[in-house]
């Protein structure tokens, strides 16, 4: 299955969310793959302070599609051979493993693209010039992404793709249409609810399903939530469930949602973290681990997802 991690505004804590449900899926003996797709301010190499070099090292997302585009234009380039039958780039060269749990987990990331001292001015060149909508009419741009949503199924049990804040030409393609499910973020804060409620209305649009080979799931989630502000909780809270309740899968229900949200933890404002696996009662393990379980019940009943069930160690807050 594949989750694209979305919000309409930066500040959500999208990332952390994304990275720690990934350990959480790790932990319980899946293979997971995270996707940098946020190619204008991509962040996950911070979160392995080990491996940060060799992810700014290494050939990323921005890579598959330009070597996508010289295989097309150029004839005999094709990458299928004997022992690769993938016709194009096979997406293994360019993960970097960054976790392996004792349960027989892992944790691989494809990064955007080389980014190191002696590459950013070329990266930034290409994300600053690449069309989108050129892709899409003269490249075959839909045929390529169901091509890639085949690779991420076929070498991981689940794929994160963290995605470009804001309504983008790329937000929509990895939410639209690389995604099975989309995890939006938002905060109490009223443009992030507006935006929020605005994109899921962009991604029911029946437009966007004709270009999909299965539906769109959905769930919202509340994020940076300070519990003791009791008034404005329930005042948000009403809101919310008003808005974002007749998009819920009918897996889930809005208290899960609910029962899932971020709260504002401040020993973490400071840096990018996983939360560390010691701490069984930690309000952020808890509705990390309490999304990771919503998410399990949202898959295939014949994916290692769904069979694996993703249990809560931590009492609800």
């Amino acid at each position: 299955m594949i989750v694209t991690f979305f919000s309409i505004k930066g500040g959500t804590g999208r990332s952390m969310a994304l990275v720690n449900i990934g350990e959480v899926f790790a932990q319980a003996g899946l293979r997971v793959l995270l996707v940098d797709f946020d190619l204008e301010a991509p962040s996950l190499e911070m979160f392995y302070p080990d491996k940060t070099q060799t992810i700014l090292d290494s050939r990323g997302v921005v890579d598959l599609i330009t070597s996508y585009k010289h295989a097309i234009a150029t004839p005999g380039s094709l990458y299928q051979t004997a022992d690769s039958p993938s016709p194009f780039e096979d997406i293994r060269s360019l993960m970097v493993n960054v976790r392996n749990e004792v349960s027989g987990g892992t944790v691989d990331l494809i990064p955007v693209g080389r980014r190191s001292a002696d590459s950013m001015s070329q990266y930034a060149n290409v994300v600053r010039t690449f069309d989108w909508k050129d892709f899409y009419e003269k490249w075959e741009g839909e045929l390529y992404f169901r091509w890639l949503r085949q690779q991420f199924d076929e070498h991981a049990d689940v794929t994160l793709v963290d995605c470009r804040t804001g309504i983008t030409d790329a937000g929509g393609v990895c939410c639209g249409q690389v995604a099975d499910v989309v995890v939006l973020l938002t905060t109490m804060n009223l443009q992030q609810i507006s935006g929020s409620d605005m994109m899921v209305s962009k991604l029911r649009d029946a437009r966007l399903a004709e270009l999909r080979d299965t539906s769109l799931k959905l769930i919202v989630v509340p994020s940076r939530i300070e519990f003791n502000e009791l008034a404005l909780l329930d005042e948000f809270k009403e809101k919310f469930v008003t808005l974002f309740g007749k998009s819920i899968p009918e897996e889930i229900t809005s208290d899960d949602l609910w029962d899932s949200a971020i709260p504002y933890d401040p020993r973490y404002r400071y840096g990018t973290y996983i939360v560390r696996q010691d701490l069984g009662s930690d309000p952020l393990k808890h509705s990390y681990t309490r999304i990771a379980e919503l998410l399990s019940r949202l898959a295939p009943p014949d994916s290692p997802l769904f069979k694996t069930g993703i249990k809560l160690n931590a009492p609800i807050k």
